[in-house]
C-alpha cells in the first residue's frame, strides 16, 4: 500500500482537490440557485436536480477555463510528489 501512495502521489491528491472542489462548488452552486428562485417566488429544487441544470453546468465548465491556477498547481505539487507510471 505504501508503494501504491508513492508511486501515485501526485495523481491521488489531485484527485482530491479536483472533488473537493467539484463537491464544494456543487453546493455552494445549489444554495445560490434555490435563493435566486425564492427571490423571483419560483419553486425551488432538490439537489439531485440541481445538477442537471444549466446553472450547474455553466459554473462548471467556466471554472475549467481557468487553466493556469491549475497548471501553477500542477508544477508546485510535481517538485514535491512523484507520479510513476
Amino acid at each position: 500500500m505504501q508503494r501504491f501512495l508513492q508511486n501515485n502521489g501526485l495523481s491521488l491528491v489531485l484527485l482530491v482537490i479536483f472533488l473537493s472542489t467539484l463537491i464544494g462548488q456543487s453546493i455552494t452552486g445549489f444554495q445560490v440557485y434555490n435563493n435566486g428562485q425564492r427571490d423571483h417566488h419560483q419553486p425551488t429544487i432538490a439537489f439531485g436536480m440541481y445538477l442537471t441544470t444549466g446553472h450547474f453546468v455553466e459554473a462548471v465548465f467556466e471554472n475549467w477555463e481557468s487553466e493556469f491556477p491549475q497548471d501553477a498547481a500542477y508544477v508546485f505539487l510535481t517538485a514535491y510528489l512523484f507520479q510513476r507510471g
